[in-house]
């Protein structure tokens, strides 16, 4: 008694859960067909050609059984020459024809336009994902990562691709074989047709058990090829770190490990789908012996004749080859089921920062502008491994033109700082300005053409060098990109290249050293004519000659553009107009060089240990 209203109060429940779960897949569904677009007609086509080929192909057992008939009732009636049975043969015999032929067609064409819907499914996915990807803040692609980010265009999309394709292909044709199948048993052999009420459950049953199992172990296994991926990755960037600590015994090790992970929960997926097939087989001969045992009993009593024992048998194959063919469609849909989960989950992340509607298209000027600004990394996979606030109450006002040094120890959000100028994070709290206006308010591309920003890390890309400068400035001059050149004291260099401004950057820029690649990122950045300048740490890989001489000439050269240097040498902000001094995400101290040497413990301490004088400062 006491368990009685335990289950009443589950019932609901449990259905409310079932409806969950189907509205989660409609919405599955609908989010990955929008990726259809021009594809649809070729996945509604195939359709279509799925449901005729299984009509022809379930008349045809229905036709022969009906020619057999007739030649028994000829044979009774006395009648078996050949001039009395070639007519009726002839007739039936185009009609198969006729049936094999349509079944053949439809077949080839349904093939076609299910693989033009599949392929070009996958192609408009991978495409709306880069797009998306595109789209995203740093906020976005913290929350997901890059390694996953690569695995869900590549893995995902192809297991999508695959699924769909058998989904089109298969999930008309199966249930409408079946269907047909089992409708046509009723109307040629009624009395046998309660052998699908045995065989049918036991099959629906297993395939519901084994594809569960199968679902939840794939959902554990994909989420760790981006864990693969990421070691991947970090080999190959960093293959010249693991040669040199002679690391490649641990890194194969780790590599190692993450591939038995996966192959033991793909090995125990697939063993749960692969299961499929034996359990089908086994009740497909069991159900045809059944037809078979009674039909032959049936025909002996003459409840059936011939031809309805030879169709009976046809239909029989027919329903549990359908239900074969679903639970291939079972196992891709398996696969591809937590795929679709995590390619919704980018394709409907919205970017967590966008233009403002009707946004400011121009910077006025450079001044700068922070007013109570606090900021944490709310992804616990980002930067931090909590919600600790990086930025803590930052009140900061730079006039247009400045040069203003960001130093601090390393955690103390120097580039945090910067980062929040070009918008790649909104503050929690409080509100930035530039030119006057808050960094929310600005259209974002107007915004990012006025904040250039150089980063210790700046990538070239594979093209031509002078592709690459017009990164910054898509028409610019020859002229313009030399000048760009001289300014961040690259010419020197690029005179001696093949071709200058016609020679071929490997991908990454890796056919340039690090100093060459800064130096080439900090031109790109000044051909943007920017109202704001940001170095961050970009010019770490460049000798003190060459720091200093770039310096010298974004002051003279760029006089009304802001220069915020984000440095660890002192003797790169030894001639800034003044410095920031930030510690634990907090500005310690900003004031001139001189004057911080005396009133900063912070910046007299890293002078000191740079073995910089008070009268090398400005």
């Amino acid at each position: 008694m006491s368990t009685e209203p335990e289950k009443l109060s589950e019932t609901p429940k449990a259905k409310r859960g079932a409806m969950k779960t189907v509205r989660h897949l409609g919405h599955m569904f609908r989010v990955i067909a929008r990726s259809l677009r021009q594809y649809k007609k070729d996945a509604i086509w195939a359709l279509v050609l799925s449901g005729l080929q299984a009509a022809a192909e379930c008349c045809l057992p229905l036709v022969m059984s009906i020619l057999i008939a007739k030649l028994q009732n000829l044979q009774a009636a006395g009648t078996t020459t050949a001039a009395d049975i070639m007519p009726i043969v002839g007739i039936y015999a185009a009609i198969l024809v006729a049936l094999a032929v349509v079944s053949f067609v439809t077949s080839f064409f349904g093939a076609k336009a299910s693989a033009r819907a599949a392929v070009g499914l996958a192609a408009n996915l991978k495409q709306d994902l880069f797009y998306q990807t595109t789209r995203f803040s740093f906020e976005n692609i913290d929350r997901f990562s890059k390694a996953s980010l690569v695995t869900r265009q590549t893995t995902d999309v192809f297991n999508i691709q695959n699924a769909f394709m058998m989904m089109v292909r298969f999930c008309v044709l199966a249930p409408f074989n079946m269907i047909f199948s089992i409708a046509l048993t009723f109307v040629v052999g009624w009395q046998l047709a309660w052998v699908y009420a045995i065989s049918v459950p036991i099959i629906i049953i297993a395939l519901v058990i084994l594809m569960t199992i199968a679902t939840r172990t794939y959902a554990k296994a994909f989420p760790k090829f981006d864990d693969i991926n990421k070691v991947v990755e970090e080999n190959v960037r960093g293959i010249r770190t693991v040669k040199s600590y002679t690391r490649e015994p641990h890194e194969k090790s780790k590599f190692r490990n993450r591939a038995e992970e996966i192959r033991h929960l793909m090995t125990k997926g697939e063993i749960a789908a692969g299961l499929t097939n034996p359990v089908l087989s086994c009740t497909i001969n069991i159900t045809v012996a059944m037809f078979v045992g009674f039909g032959a009993t049936a025909m002996a009593d003459r409840v059936i004749n011939a031809g309805q024992f030879n169709a009976l048998i046809n239909y029989g194959v027919n329903v549990l080859m359908s239900l074969m063919m679903l639970s291939m469609i079972f196992v891709m849909i398996a696969m591809s089921f937590v795929s679709c989960q995590r390619v919704c989950a980018v394709l409907e992340e919205q970017p967590a920062i966008t233009s403002a509607p009707d946004g400011v298209k121009e910077v006025a000027d450079g001044s700068i502008v922070y007013e109570g600004v606090h900021f944490a990394f709310t992804d616990e996979k980002a930067q931090v491994a909590n919600a600790e606030e990086c930025l803590k109450g930052i009140d900061l006002s730079i006039a247009s033109g400045e040069v203003v040094g960001v130093i601090g120890g390393t955690g103390s959000s120097k580039s945090t700082l910067v980062n929040m100028l070009p918008r790649f994070y909104d503050p929690q709290q409080g509100s930035v300005r530039v030119g006057g206006v808050d960094v929310r308010n600005y259209d974002l591309t107007a915004l990012r053409d006025g904040v250039s920003m150089v980063l210790q890390k700046n990538v070239l890309f594979a093209g031509t060098l002078r592709e690459n400068m017009q990164w910054g400035k898509e028409d610019a001059t020859d002229e313009e990109i030399f000048r760009a050149l001289d300014i961040a004291s690259a010419t020197e260099f690029v005179d001696q290249l093949p071709g200058k401004l016609d020679y071929m950057v490997d991908q990454g820029g890796a056919n340039f050293s690090g100093g060459q690649k800064q130096r080439l990122c900090i031109a790109r950045a000044i051909l943007k004519s920017p109202k704001v300048l940001i170095f961050d740490d970009s010019t770490s890989a460049v000798d003190t000659k060459t720091d200093a001489r770039i310096r010298e000439a974004l002051r003279n050269l760029l006089p009304g553009v802001t220069k915020i240097i984000v440095a660890q040498r002192i003797s790169s902000v030894a001639d800034a107009d003044r410095v920031i001094v930030m510690d634990d995400g907090r500005v310690e101290s900003f004031d001139e060089p001189r004057k911080l040497y005396h009133t900063s413990k912070i910046f007299r301490e890293v002078c000191d240990l740079q073995g910089v004088k008070e009268d090398q400062l400005r």
